[in-house]
């Protein structure tokens, strides 16, 4: 989990992440049919011991019920009970790559029918500004992922082109050397209560 005040990441070490986690789910998208993970967020997010971060937790796989998952990260078609597709990946990508840039989970303190309503209604949590680190590119990025319309969302092709070439005009930084007085090393906290 990720907590604004806990972790802090430079620009480059967030779109790493995001990078590693939409490689993943370009592979699995790939397959013969695709595998759909249905419940992409931060909890389900673990750094390997090579420092490359993994995602897990596949129980969502095999399940039809399209209301299963986690709310705040889930598409509206899911949430409306709706006919889905692989983009429901790309959306719940969307919200984990706002919430990387943040730190702050998408809808926090937010009842599961507000979310679903607000949802619906097609709000969305606050796109991270440049000022917090996260480029142009990546909120554009952000807002395609998480289009209230499945077709108008990126394919995770699409994604990792985008996120690869916003990694190469990135600074290769981490964030404590961007901040001298953070001793915290902000990768070997991520995703940890």
């Amino acid at each position: 989990m990720l907590h604004k005040n806990a972790v802090e990441f430079s620009t480059y070490e967030s779109t790493q992440i995001a990078l590693d986690v939409a490689s993943a789910m370009e592979y699995l998208h790939a397959q013969s049919p695709p595998i759909v993970h249905r419940d992409i967020k931060s909890h389900n997010v673990l750094k390997s011991y090579n420092g490359s971060f993994k995602l897990c937790d596949f129980g969502l796989v095999k399940n039809k019920n399209a209301t299963a998952g986690t709310p705040c990260y889930m598409a509206p078609e899911l949430l409306s009970n709706k006919y889905f597709n692989k983009s429901v990946d790309v959306y719940s990508f969307g919200i984990l790559v706002c919430e990387i840039f943040d730190g702050k989970l998408p809808f926090h303190m937010v009842g599961v029918s507000d979310i679903v309503t607000r949802v619906l209604d097609g709000e969305r949590p606050p796109v991270p500004t440049t000022a917090a680190g996260c480029p142009e590119r990546t909120q554009r990025l952000i807002e395609r992922c998480w289009s209230q319309i499945p077709e108008d969302r990126p394919d995770f092709s699409q994604v990792v082109d985008e996120l690869i070439a916003i990694a190469d005009e990135t600074p290769q930084t981490k964030y404590s050397e961007q901040h001298a007085s953070s001793s915290v090393d902000a990768l070997d906290q991520l995703f940890h209560k």
